[in-house]
């Protein structure tokens, strides 16, 4: 029950994304990836399998073009929080197949490296909803950062002086 007074703080927490950490046309900023992506793209797609823990280089080779890429980087775009959208990788994916498979392997290689870091839950702030006067503001949080899987959503009562 709510009387006058009576204020809720809903703690929010939303994951920040970020960009790839090389453009698709770097190509040359990893030689050895690059020529393995214009080489033997088949060795660098099921390598790329492997670090995402999928372990299934023949189904990745075997679903039909360009499938089996497709849903690797949108495996390694969701669970590192890059930016981007299934429509987005579909698009990179069949115009510039060995540029984008070129690309996922830099940016596992640069999270590997601890040069990247995944995307993280930002907690920042709180949103406190005045159910008396109806008014809504925004509120630092003393909360440290949580990170993904750790987002949770709360309603605290508070009362005002």
């Amino acid at each position: 029950m709510s009387g006058m007074g009576t204020t809720y703080v809903q703690q929010t927490a939303g994951i920040v994304e970020r960009d790839y950490s090389s453009g698709m046309c770097d190509c040359f900023q990893d030689t050895s990836i690059c020529v393995m992506g214009c080489v033997c793209p088949c060795w660098l797609l099921c390598d790329i399998s492997s670090q995402l823990s999928e372990n299934s280089c023949c189904l990745v080779c075997c679903l039909p073009w360009p499938y089996g890429h497709l849903l690797l980087r949108t495996k390694l775009r969701s669970q590192n929080h890059i930016q981007g959208s299934i429509c987005n990788d579909y698009c990179r994916v069949c115009c510039c197949y060995s540029c984008s498979m070129c690309q996922d392997a830099r940016e596992i290689k640069a999270i590997r490296q601890g040069m990247v870091a995944g995307g993280h839950t930002d907690t920042t702030t709180s949103t406190t909803v005045g159910m008396a006067a109806g008014i809504v503001a925004s509120q630092p949080s003393d909360e440290p950062p949580s990170y993904p899987g750790n987002a949770t959503m709360e309603m605290k009562p508070q009362h005002v002086v």
